[in-house]
């Protein structure tokens, strides 16, 4: 059984699978996913990250900062494998999405277009797999990092923040309770997810238990 006692955000996503799993966590256009199946969904792109990809804890992959279901399933299937999400603006010019790729050599790139081996959104093939099937690694703490955020580089060349899962936890649950999130919230999100902010909101409501 996987206790996600390194991701309190996914634990948190657990628990509003469990409390409410009809609750819908996401609509994007026409689609509209509950709670239940995001967390289908997480496990089904943490079996596709392992056993497809063979990625483990502390790899490095690229992530396309879209609004696409499949980014927000991938980003959260790589918090539950222990490996690095490192999220990109995919309107950046060349040499800033260069200049991360080089910096942080990542295993695989998702979702950029024309970049070279970057695999497209569309192409990945997930299959369905029970939590059961998937083991989870104990090693995987909640201090170990779980993004890399670089900087606009506006003064110099981007600098890359880490970020913890801890980190990430702490400061939606922070804002949550300065702004009185709850789960009857509806929030539309306006900023782009490649802002830290625009990101950090998704998790906020998805804690919450909101839509």
């Amino acid at each position: 059984m996987i206790t996600f006692e390194h991701s309190l955000i996914l634990k948190a996503i657990k628990r509003n699978a469990d409390w409410y799993p009809d609750k819908i966590a996401i609509i994007s256009g026409a689609k509209k996913i509950s709670y239940s199946q995001l967390l289908d969904f997480i496990f089904y792109y943490c079996a596709y990250l392992k056993i497809q990809c063979n990625l483990k804890k502390g790899d490095y992959i690229v992530l396309s900062a879209t609004k696409d279901l499949e980014f927000v399933y991938l980003y959260l299937a790589a918090h539950l494998l222990g490996v690095i999400n490192v999220v990109v603006d995919p309107t950046s010019n060349d040499e800033r999405k260069s200049f991360i790729i080089d910096t942080i050599k990542p295993k695989y790139i998702f979702g950029l277009r024309g970049v070279e081996n970057s695999i497209s959104y569309a192409d990945i093939n997930v299959t369905c797999v029970s939590e059961n099937m998937l083991e989870e690694d104990d090693s995987v703490s909640e201090n170990d990092v779980a993004d890399v955020m670089f900087t606009t580089g506006t003064t110099g060349k981007p600098k890359g923040v880490q970020l913890s899962h801890y980190n990430l936890y702490s400061s939606a649950s922070n804002i949550n309770g300065y702004i009185k999130n709850t789960s009857d919230d509806i929030e539309v999100l306006g900023l782009p997810v490649c802002h830290s902010f625009g990101l950090g909101r998704l998790r906020c409501c998805l804690i919450a238990g909101a839509t």
